[in-house]
């Protein structure tokens, strides 16, 4: 199909909704160009400008521009130009089945802040809007749009189009129930549809259903609300059940681990009676240990010290106190905790002379006592030595 050709076209002016489509056969598009004139309706995006419908013996009948029309947007905005007619179609038939009843309905109505109505109408003082979704928008965007109508109207009646399953999917898990449009050969038709239940003869002409003040009713629509309810109240009733039967479960967990535990305590409480009244071995004593042998005041070499003082605490290089000890070789180290120990422990005071080791170089052992000294443990005066009070204790 060329750029410019249509298949859709209205009659009654650029702005106008009397929608049609061109003729399959050529005899149908000759009759009906003598009665009419043709329009690209502004209402579906188009220009406005006249249409003019060729009929030839070649090519099937079409509308088109004519010469010299200025650039059409809906030709170049690559939008479905027949879904734009259809829904215009919807429309129009709706305003004149509504208009039936003696209403007095209005196209793409404007509302405050909310955008534009597909039809607006009142209904025993309510004020509805009904919506035509033909193309499918989306969860969010159709909660969006629908939360905006019910902000500006009364009441939002949507009627679905087949290919808007996704916003239909979102207004039935919403309220349970779905307005679908379509159309056969005999016209247009309304649609119910429920979650999960089955609807005898669910879809209806539009002229056996008709608006209400709660919005539009179908001879469907009763049995659909009633489906939807017993459902409803089935899947209560099973969310009950299953609810109690959780419960009983947990109930009788609750009893069998109280029971557990219950036996588990008295079998505790049997043997710590069993052993509280059994009759208790009698047990050796421990063995004593030995008591250092105490040697009169003198020096001695390193290996007496160890044989005689074996409770003397072995040197190790995490003990804070012992830091002074860290600038002589380690081999020297047993003897100078072995002098500590004599000054900290066995003697209170003496002569220097009773702090020294034949195993220590020449002047070792000395300095070892004047780092005592240094260190806070002893006071040392006139040759003679004196255990401070603030020195530590083995």
């Amino acid at each position: 199909m060329a750029l410019d050709e249509l298949r859709h076209a209205v009659t009654d002016g650029a702005d106008g909704t009397a929608h049609v489509v061109a003729p399959a056969e050529r005899e149908d598009a000759l009759r009906l160009r003598i009665d009419h004139q043709f329009w690209c309706t502004t209402q579906a995006g188009g220009c406005g400008q006249q249409l003019e419908l060729p009929a030839g013996p070649v090519r099937g009948p079409y509308f088109r521009h004519k010469r010299g029309a200025s650039p059409c947007a809906l030709l170049s905005s690559g939008r479905d130009v027949g879904g734009a007619y259809a829904h215009l179609a919807y429309q129009r038939e709706l305003m004149a089945w509504l208009q039936g009843q003696g209403y007095v309905p209005t196209i793409e109505h404007t509302l405050d802040g909310a955008g534009r109505a597909d039809l607006h109408v009142v209904v025993n003082g309510v004020e509805h809007t009904l919506e035509v979704q033909l193309t499918d928008l989306g969860s969010t965007a159709w909660r969006d749009r629908d939360d905006r109508y019910r902000g500006a109207v009364d009441q939002v009646t949507w009627l679905f189009g087949p290919a808007a399953d996704g916003a239909a999917s979102t207004q039935r898990a919403r309220e349970g129930v779905t307005l679908r449009i379509g159309r056969d050969v005999q016209g247009v038709r309304v649609g119910v549809e429920v979650d999960g239940v089955e609807i005898d003869d669910s879809w209806n002409a539009l002229p056996a259903c008709r608006m209400e003040a709660g919005g539009v009713w179908t001879p469907s629509l009763d049995q659909a609300r009633e489906r939807l309810q017993e459902r409803r109240a089935a899947e209560a009733l099973r969310r009950a059940e299953e609810e109690a039967e959780r419960a009983r479960l947990e109930d009788e967990r609750r009893r069998a681990q109280a029971d557990a535990d219950t036996r588990a305590q008295r079998r505790a409480d049997r043997q710590l009676a069993e052993r509280m009244t059994r009759p208790r071995p009698t047990a050796p004593p421990p063995p004593r240990p030995p008591v250092p042998t105490l040697l009169p005041p003198g020096p001695r070499p390193t290996e007496q010290w160890r044989r005689v003082h074996f409770d003397m605490p072995a040197w190790g290089r995490e003990h804070p106190i012992w830091r002074w000890l860290a600038r002589y070789p380690v081999e020297q180290h047993e003897a100078g905790t072995y002098l500590a120990y004599t000054a900290l422990h066995l003697f209170g005071s003496g002569p220097l002379s009773m702090l020294d080791n034949p195993d220590l170089p020449g002047g070792v052992a000395s300095a070892m006592v004047v780092d005592m000294a240094d260190a806070g443990w002893l006071r040392l005066q006139d040759g003679m030595w004196r255990r401070e009070d603030s020195a530590p204790r083995f």
